[in-house]
Formats: structure tokens, C-alpha cells, sequence
């Protein structure tokens, strides 16, 4: 207490002229107080209530009452208030057992001069005591929310002293890795020790360097032994503490585990891999089907054509009366190879698509389709909107038509075809309904035109969905996200 401020004094004495000698002495040296007179035991609990004084000036004897009760009060009610008795009879026998009791110190009325340089020594000491007590409380309140911060969290949560080298840890530590008490080191080389060696330099490089160059904020990952000999993923973070001569003295942090994290990103790497590789495959199988059936329709149709062709011009040469027939013959044949390489041409760089757009192609490929009388093919375009922009999309898209449509006038057996192309708020949506065979899409393995379909949606980030049953026909339901939707 700022012996300039005004020092609250409880006077319990029952003598006037006594009152009048202490209150002189107090104010002839200058003290900075205000008092409250009591004489008996109620007036002075209260007192201590209400008033609470600063300090307690006490005869030793009174009528009803006596400083050594007082003092019992005092230690109930007010433990850490300084406590002098002002008494003319107690003897020094009294005085030195009440001083051990816990009396702060006591003055003879016939010494009274004596009293202000005990009163500042007593308060001194009394606003050190409370200076302590109200470290001690906040440290108490700090630990109690630091354990409350520990049982909150499975993190392990560490503290280090930078000075001794000790290092101390949660229940955190034991929940995570597994290891005991006795297990556990107090040093910071228990720590550094349990580092995958292949973390190891680096973790600790990057730990000093902070310390050495006192930057507050260190944070890293990296694998951590655990008691069983299997190592887990962690971040760790820590914060390092600086005193006035900027030199770092104390590290705080938190280890949590990342293993589960980890994993699963591994494993979703993995699905990354694979599946590019299946699209790969995919894209090759496609790539090796369409050159096969090149080769064959260059072998078994246009190659036999030319053939015959050949064989006729070789005829006419010897044959007069047969050339012109020939030379006829040939005409023909060469027209049909000329149209068979067209519709070949067509089936692998659809010209429609450059010229007229994804709606005129698709009808062309209807046309073509529905001329062949092998199945009935019906469009829906009225709820699709052209972007005359995205023609890698419109190639993609009239492709898997095409595939499909392969597809179901080989193997579905169908007899019509329904295929609808809408512009939703999400995206582009391509329906392909045909009512053959069916099949059981859980039961039967993708072949390579189902394959080159989903690779060719996956590539624009889009869902494929089979609907079939066998018997039911079939459903491909497909849909593309916009450019805005992909972000």
C-alpha cells in the first residue's frame, strides 16, 4: 500500500483521553488516514465487515472485551489486516507469546512516538503479503485453466524450459503414442529422440534456428515414435516466450496427430492414381478398337472393292467386246468405296460438327441411323441452349452418342431409341434411352464403349449414371458442369 493514500484505521479502545493521545500522535507525523473508534465485540465485528480497515490498533484490556478475542476475530474475519495492540499493562512475557501467535507487533501507550514507524513497517508488510497472495491466486487460477485446457483436448500439450532443459507434458502425450509415467523423459532429448530419423535433422535445424533468432511462432510436420515402435504423423506448434533482454527463455506448444489425416489422403492419392490409370487404359482400348475396326472396313469392304475394281480394269484390257460393261462395273464399285470411305471419314472426324454445329450433327447421325431401318432414333433439343464457344464439349458429346448408339445396334437388340439434350442450371444433361435386352449393370463388367464413355465425362469433371435391368432396357443418364460450375 502508497503510504500517500488514505490508510483505513479500526481504533478498539474505550478510554476518550487514550483516543484523543493515539489519534494526536497518528496525525502529528503527517499520516494520510481516516478511523473508526469501537469498544466492544459486536461494534467491532461489524466494523470488520463493513469498514474494512487498512490496519487494527487494539487496547490490550477493555471492560467487556480484550485484544487477545479480537485478534481470534481479526484471523477469522480478516486474516492478512495487521494487527498492533496499544496497551499500558500487557507485560513483555504477553507480548512476545501474542507476536507468536500472529500479532503483528505492539506499542506501550507511554511510547506512543513509537507508533507511526511501526504502522508503515505493518502496512509494508502487509501489502507485500497481499502482493503474494494475489500471485499465488493468479498462478492458481492460471494452472487451473491450463489443466482445464489439458482434459479439454487430446492434443499433447508441452511447456519447455529453455533454461533447464525440462520439458513438461499433458496426459496428451500418454493418450496419443502410448507411453506410461516412467516411461516418459523430463529433457528435451527424450523429445528430439523419438523423431523419425529421416525428420529428425530438419525438426531440430528448424527448432533451434527459431530459439537462436527468437522467432515467436514455430510450427512443423513430421513423424513421432510411439511406445509400440510405430511412428504417427504430427504438427506441431509451439510459441517461444522472450524476456526484457530479448532472449528467449520458455517454449509452449501443441502436438496433434495427423496420422488418421494422413492416411486418408494416401489413400485418396492412390484412388488418384488408379483411376487415372484405368482412364488411360480406357483411352488406349478405345484407341485400339477404333483402329481395328478401321482396319477391318478397309480390309473387308473398301479393300475388296478396290479389288474388284482392279481385277475389271484388268479384264477391259483384254476384252474388247466386254470393256465398256467392265469400265461400268468399276464406276459403280469405285463410287461405293468412295462412300464407304466418306461414312468411315464421317464416323472418325464428323465434318457436321465444324460446319453445322453439335444439333445438326446429332440429326445427321439420326438420319443416317434411322435410313439403315435398323433402329428408330428420336431427338430432344428443345430445352438445350448452343454454346457455339465449347466445341471440345460438343465433340465429347457427340461422341458418346455415337458410341452408345454402337453400342445398342450391336448388342441391345433395340428396336427405338430416345435421346435427350437439356440445359440445366447445373450443367449440360444427356440422356440415351433404348428399350432392348437390358442387363444387370451390378453383375456385368463395363465394356470397352462403356469405358471410353466415362473416361470421355470424367475428363469434364462429369457423372455418368447406368440405369438397366434385364428385359428393361437401358438408361444413360450423363451430366457435364459449365465452366462456372467447375470452379
Amino acid at each position: 500500500m502508497i503510504m500517500n493514500e488514505t490508510v483505513k484505521i479500526l481504533i478498539l479502545e474505550h478510554d476518550t483521553n487514550d483516543i484523543e493521545l493515539l489519534q494526536y500522535e497518528l496525525k502529528k507525523n503527517n499520516l494520510n488516514y481516516t478511523s473508526e473508534v469501537v469498544e466492544n465485540r459486536d461494534d467491532f465485528e461489524h466494523a470488520l465487515l463493513y469498514f474494512k480497515p487498512d490496519l487494527i490498533l487494539s487496547d490490550y484490556s477493555l471492560p467487556t472485551f480484550n485484544a487477545v478475542a479480537a485478534f481470534q476475530i481479526r484471523q477469522r474475519l480478516l486474516p492478512d489486516v495487521p494487527f498492533i495492540i496499544v496497551s499500558g499493562t500487557i507485560g513483555e512475557e504477553n507480548a512476545v507469546e501474542l507476536i507468536r501467535s500472529g500479532v503483528t507487533d505492539y506499542v506501550l501507550k507511554d511510547k506512543l512516538f513509537t507508533i507511526n514507524p511501526k504502522i508503515h513497517r505493518a502496512i509494508k508488510e502487509s501489502q507485500e503479503h497481499q502482493e503474494k497472495i494475489a500471485a499465488e491466486k493468479k498462478l492458481q487460477r492460471s494452472m487451473e485453466r491450463y489443466n482445464i485446457l489439458s482434459q479439454a483436448t487430446n492434443d499433447a500439450i508441452w511447456d519447455w524450459d529453455l533454461d533447464s532443459d525440462e520439458v513438461y507434458w499433458n496426459t496428451g502425450l500418454k493418450i496419443i503414442f502410448g507411453y506410461t509415467d516412467d516411461q516418459i523423459g523430463r529433457y528435451a532429448d527424450w523429445w528430439y529422440g523419438h523423431i523419425h530419423p529421416e525428420d529428425k535433422m530438419r525438426v531440430t535445424s528448424k527448432i533451434q534456428h527459431h530459439i537462436r533468432n527468437s522467432i515467436n511462432n514455430w510450427q512443423d510436420e513430421y513423424r513421432y515414435r510411439c511406445a509400440d515402435g510405430s511412428y504417427k504423423y504430427v504438427y506441431n506448434r509451439g510459441f517461444i516466450l522472450i524476456n526484457d533482454d530479448n532472449k528467449p527463455y520458455r517454449m509452449i506448444g501443441t502436438m496433434m496427430d495427423l496420422t488418421e489425416k494422413k492416411n486418408l489422403e494416401n489413400t485418396l492419392a492412390e484412388e488418384r492414381v488408379n483411376h487415372q490409370r484405368l482412364l488411360v487404359e480406357a483411352t488406349i482400348d478405345g484407341q485400339e478398337k477404333e483402329k481395328e475396326e478401321l482396319g477391318r472396313e478397309l480390309h473387308d469392304n473398301i479393300n475388296q472393292l478396290l479389288a474388284t475394281v482392279k481385277m475389271y480394269m484388268s479384264m477391259a484390257k483384254d476384252a474388247d467386246f466386254k470393256r465398256e460393261d467392265l469400265i461400268k462395273k468399276s464406276l459403280i464399285n469405285v463410287n461405293t468405296a468412295i462412300e464407304e470411305i466418306r461414312k468411315l471419314s464421317r464416323s472418325l472426324v464428323p465434318p457436321s460438327l465444324g460446319d453445322m454445329g453439335l444439333v445438326d450433327a446429332l440429326g445427321e447421325l439420326r438420319d443416317e441411323i434411322n435410313l439403315a431401318k435398323k433402329v428408330k432414333v428420336r431427338l430432344n433439343f428443345e430445352d438445350f441452349s448452343v454454346d457455339a464457344k465449347d466445341k471440345k464439349k460438343d465433340l465429347m458429346l457427340y461422341r458418346i452418342v455415337q458410341e452408345q448408339m454402337n453400342n445398342i445396334i450391336k448388342y441391345a437388340f433395340a428396336q427405338n431409341v430416345n435421346i435427350s439434350l437439356k440445359t440445366g442450371a447445373n450443367g449440360i444433361l444427356l440422356s440415351i434411352t433404348d428399350d432392348g435386352v437390358g442387363f444387370d449393370p451390378s453383375q456385368k463388367a463395363k465394356g470397352i464403349g462403356l469405358k471410353n464413355i466415362a473416361s470421355r465425362v470424367d475428363f469434364f469433371s462429369g457423372n455418368l449414371t447406368i440405369l438397366s435391368a434385364p428385359g428393361k432396357g437401358c438408361t444413360l443418364e450423363i451430366s457435364i458442369p459449365t465452366k462456372k460450375n467447375e470452379l
